[in-house]
């Protein structure tokens, strides 16, 4: 019985890892929409102190 529970354990962390691991991927892929998202701001301060091309 031990091994079955550390069996079922050992499959059930390696499924929530997966898991998270696509949410993280789905999340990561649309950068500029959803709950997570970055702002332009600190795009658009540094554009703005970038020197002027030669």
């Amino acid at each position: 019985m031990p091994n079955s529970a550390a069996h079922g354990l050992m499959v059930l962390s390696l499924g929530a890892l997966v898991v998270v691991s696509l949410i993280l991927i789905k999340e990561m892929d649309y950068p500029y929409g959803g709950v997570t998202r970055v702002d332009p701001t600190a795009f658009q301060v540094f554009l703005s102190r970038l020197p002027p091309p030669r």
